[in-house]
């Protein structure tokens, strides 16, 4: 007797060295869940959504470099393009690389990147997704660019005559105003002494924003690997890290003292967020090894069920907002049935802080429906068999820290924050990436 086709897709898993799958039964799924019933070889997780299960398999994905398999019913030529990237990196005298999610989705992208920036001394820019790719504790680094990126970076890549775009597709959020992003190096491309070389390896990212003097398509550390035998080695770049050295003096970072304040930060090596203000500010505040979000609310919570399924000796939290947090809440459950160590820290100020943010400064703070009434989030975590506590005071945020951090299974830390509090730096709509807003002042001003 033959193979059933669940048994025939279960076979393909154990050939794809899955080990473990998240989903929701259904009837058109349930011959495969069926196969499933009496296979040794797979950890089932199940969600209470199908949503949720898409984010976990992500997060398990990301963290652990193979397939994540979701299970839910139907229903609703590099050589030749290499000479003119030699060329330009040998004429440049200021380059940046601006690098996405596309290095760390490619094996040895990392690396790769490293080896480009140390050889030819390049400073380097991270998306928010493309984090953890470079070492941001490196002099070389400028850490996220961007809509609510450092002003250092934004700076860098505005006068660069040169820049190298590795795995990123140059979204609105990098750019500013189309028109007007890195001007400096879209002239020295028209003189061939720079301009802007993209090597990405999907198609449809290509030329689609920013038209780019060259392209190398394909994986990330096959096009460098290219690339190296090429590259001039230059020991340091005197009078452009002189001119960066100057501008991280001149906007220097300033983190929020709820979350950088102690060395807690330091266990937090995988950290997932979802859309708005958490994933923004967390984005250019801290250093760490690994950090997700999406465009989607509700990601953050199932994201790092996933993630820690895939890395369980790792200290692995996800700090949410409280809309967004609501959005995937049922999935705590799933963290305490199958005692997934996760830890959440949700910053609850009862709004949904972005959007408010351009309410106020765009619609005369007419703020049409971007608040909500929460619930009592310690008491749905401790219902649903989650530690939790809240914080209410800044003087006790190492206690409070310090008890997420030793808490031997997922918990939860409500931490109460002001509303109505700009997400900085800033580069407002429509502007560009230089004309970074600093401080609440500088905002009102702009609207004037």
């Amino acid at each position: 007797m033959g193979l059933t086709g669940g048994q025939i897709v279960c076979e393909m898993l154990r050939r794809q060295n899955v080990d473990c799958i998240f989903g929701y039964p259904g009837g058109a799924i349930l011959p495969v869940f069926d196969a499933l019933y009496k296979d040794p070889n797979f950890r089932f997780i199940f969600p209470r959504h199908e949503q949720g299960a898409g984010h976990m398999a992500e997060g398990y994905a990301r963290a652990s470099r193979k397939p994540g398999v979701v299970l839910v019913t139907s229903g609703p030529g590099v050589t030749n393009l290499i000479t003119p990237s030699q060329d330009a990196l040998k004429d440049a005298k200021k380059p940046v690389i601006y690098a996405g999610n596309g290095v760390l989705s490619s094996a040895e992208g990392a690396k790769s990147l490293a080896q480009l920036a140390e050889a030819a001394c390049i400073p380097v820019a991270t998306t928010l997704l493309g984090m953890g790719c470079f070492d941001e504790e490196d002099p070389k680094s400028l850490r996220m660019l961007g809509m609510h990126g450092t002003a250092y970076a934004n700076k860098a890549i505005q006068e660069a005559d040169l820049v190298i775009a590795l795995g990123a597709r140059f979204d609105d959020r990098v750019t500013g105003d189309i028109d007007r992003f890195a001007p400096v190096a879209r002239a020295a491309g028209k003189e061939n002494l720079g301009g802007i070389i993209h090597f990405e390896i999907h198609s449809p990212h290509i030329n689609k924003i920013i038209e780019c003097d060259a392209v190398v398509q394909g994986d990330v550390t096959a096009g460098l690997t290219e690339l190296f035998p090429h590259v001039r080695k230059i020991k340091d770049r005197p009078e452009w890290m002189g001119q960066i050295a100057n501008w991280k003096k001149k906007y220097p970072m300033k983190p929020a003292a709820s979350l950088t304040k102690s060395d807690y930060c330091d266990y937090w090596r995988w950290i997932t967020s979802d859309v708005g203000d958490p994933v923004l500010s967390m984005g250019w505040q801290s250093f760490v090894d690994h950090f997700w979000g999406a465009g989607t609310m509700g990601f953050g919570l199932p994201a790092a069920i996933g993630a820690k399924l895939a890395q369980p000796d790792a200290m692995v939290i996800d700090i949410d907002g409280d809309a967004s947090l609501s959005m995937s809440l049922t999935e705590m459950s799933v963290a305490a049935e199958y005692g997934i160590n996760i830890k959440i820290l949700v910053l609850n100020n009862e709004e949904q802080g972005m959007v408010t943010q351009w309410q106020a400064l765009d619609y005369d703070k007419r703020y049409s429906h971007s608040h909500q009434q929460n619930p009592d989030f310690v008491k749905v975590a401790n219902g649903m068999g989650i530690d939790a506590q809240r914080l209410d005071a800044v003087s006790d945020i190492s206690d409070k820290l310090q008890w997420l951090v030793d808490s031997e299974g997922p918990a939860l830390l409500e931490v109460k924050v002001e509303d109505k509090v700009p997400v900085l730096p800033w580069v407002a709509p429509g502007k560009a990436l230089d004309e970074i807003i600093m401080t609440r002042d500088q905002i009102w001003a702009s609207k004037k």
